[in-house]
């Protein structure tokens, strides 16, 4: 997906959202990314070997005019269309979104049920969606109706696949 964003940023002559990418580590019992060198301290420690993991992190640049993953907040406030329903855009999932009563399990095209007030379809249910500080479960066609209410967050880590996944990508507008 960062891939993707980049490709079709560099594509249209827009500046690249993400970095290429570093290795980062943590430390679980002190809730705090720690130094390489810290790192590899811990490892030499037998006891500790699983304080301190390693992972490869991305930075993005939310200042730049490519595409990127809206975050969690962004993708919430896109979701509630600048309304307080219970999915998005209605009180009524039916109208909204495909879920595990309506899909016939399977996805569908875009745009066949009615949007929320901002015109942006499909906002919960059909598929979850990632986003840059992981994703919501925005529902998906296998998803429960409480799983696609607009408050209905889980979390996943960035490495799980599922048939029932994808994305939606965004531009940071202009105006500050």
């Amino acid at each position: 997906m960062l891939e993707f964003c980049n490709a079709l940023s560099e594509k249209q002559n827009l500046e690249k959202c993400y970095s290429n990418g570093h290795w980062a580590y943590y430390d679980e019992k002190k809730n705090k990314d720690v130094t390489e060198e810290d790192y590899n301290k811990d490892q030499k420690k037998e006891y500790s070997k699983r304080q301190v993991i390693e992972y490869y992190a991305i930075d993005c640049n939310f200042n730049a005019n490519g595409y990127r993953l809206p975050t969690v907040e962004e993708w919430q406030y896109a979701a509630k269309g600048g309304q307080e329903f219970k999915y998005s855009g209605s009180d009524n999932l039916d109208e909204m979104g495909w879920y595990e009563y309506n899909s016939g399990g399977k996805t569908h095209p875009v745009a066949q049920k009615k949007s929320n007030d901002y015109g942006l379809y499909d906002m919960r249910g059909n598929v979850w969606e990632w986003c840059w500080d992981s994703y919501p479960n925005c529902g998906g066609w296998r998803s429960s109706a409480d799983r696609c209410e607009v408050g209905s967050e889980y979390w996943y880590n960035a490495d799980n696949t599922y048939d029932s996944l994808g994305f939606r990508i965004v531009r940071s507008s202009s105006k500050k």
